[in-house]
């Protein structure tokens, strides 16, 4: 499978995911409008986990490398994605739209960190799998 395909298609399943568990799971555990600690942990954990099992599968079909840029890339769009959908979904009345924005944007590093990081310990895993193998 060339980059581009991979990579929409590994985008589009996490930011499903992202999407379905915002809308439809953290209504549901924050009845009482006060911040749920768990229930963005638990977005985390399911984000972490795909990222690694799937760039384990990765790493096994294509190598560290092509696995690591495509994930690289994921993450950064994915991230920004994110962002830009808490901005919309958690949208505050106080601030503009651009502050509102600019104030989020500090979660991006974050984000790309939490899909970068489990997906390239899975492109390695993956690829000492296929040397194995």
């Amino acid at each position: 499978m060339s980059h581009l395909p991979a990579i929409l298609v590994r985008l589009a399943a996490l930011a499903v995911v992202v999407i379905a568990y915002t809308s439809l799971v953290v209504p549901m555990m924050s009845e009482q409008g006060d911040a749920n600690i768990g229930a963005g942990l638990l977005a985390f954990a399911i984000v972490i986990v795909i990222s690694l099992i799937w760039s384990v599968v990765d790493g096994r079909r294509a190598g560290l490398a092509p696995t690591a840029v495509r994930w690289a890339i994921v993450a950064v769009v994915l991230s920004i994605g994110w962002v830009l959908l808490l901005v919309v979904v958690e949208g505050d009345d106080s601030m503009t739209t651009r502050e509102a924005v600019g104030a989020a944007f500090g979660l991006v590093p974050f984000t790309i960190v939490l899909v970068l990081v489990p997906s390239l310990v899975g492109a390695a895993i993956g690829q000492s799998l296929h040397r194995e193998s």
